[in-house]
């Protein structure tokens, strides 16, 4: 990879602003560089981040500005769908609610666009394994992966981002988050509760029919 291209995926990924020198740097070399960075963009899932990069130095706006719009009325379409997922889980009594980086973006209220994953993670207790997957049906998804262990992977035709139903945590021993909703038996329409996630901490509501943050998502 062109260290250039490195750069500025590792700025665009922590956003940070490059200096003038290297904007500079950049627009002498863009036309170059360009194939390579929107590939190497894409394959890393990073398209919107290195669009606002380029967008606020002014550097090729209009094609730039498109991926942003692209990826805005994509999650808007998967917000919309997260909604009614939610609304439907809680009208059954399930306890669910979005974590990891959709949540954050949209507690803190942030541009939409800049999330580039392919799913939508969603906390479920293990024990509604079943009556999930029923639901989920009735809305029109297709479960592409179950696994009681893991988690189900879900997707609906016409509906470009999936969405995984998380049973446990073996991969965040830092967030025993089962084991406290367990013990606190936390209802529907639960309190808002700090939770660490990937090192970010996140208030993340229990979503149900009235919840926290399908209040703040409508």
């Amino acid at each position: 990879m062109d260290c250039l291209v490195n750069r500025i995926m590792c700025q665009s990924l922590n956003q940070v602003q490059p200096e003038g020198g290297v904007v500079n740097e950049i627009r002498e070399r863009y036309v170059e560089i360009r194939n390579q960075l929107i590939d190497n963009a894409k394959k890393n899932k990073m398209m919107p981040f290195i669009a606002k990069m380029l967008l606020d130095a002014g550097i090729d706006s209009t094609y730039w500005n498109d991926v942003l719009k692209e990826y805005r009325l994509r999650n808007s379409n998967a917000k919309a769908e997260l909604i009614a997922i939610l609304e439907c889980l809680g009208q059954n009594g399930i306890c669910a609610y979005p974590i990891e980086n959709f949540a954050s973006l949209i507690l803190t209220g942030a541009d939409l666009a800049m999330f580039a994953s392919g799913d939508i993670d969603i906390y479920v207790q293990s024990r509604e394994y079943e009556r999930v997957n029923i639901i989920m049906q009735g809305l029109g998804y297709f479960a592409e992966s179950r696994s009681e262990i893991c988690g189900d992977f879900y997707r609906k035709p016409g509906v470009e981002i999936g969405f995984n139903m998380m049973w446990i945590w073996q991969a965040r021993e830092n967030c025993p988050m089962e084991t406290k909703l367990e013990e606190n038996n936390l209802g529907v329409n639960a309190e808002i509760a700090d939770w660490v996630i990937d090192g970010i901490e996140v208030g993340l509501g229990i979503m149900g029919g009235g919840g926290v943050v399908s209040a703040q998502m409508s």
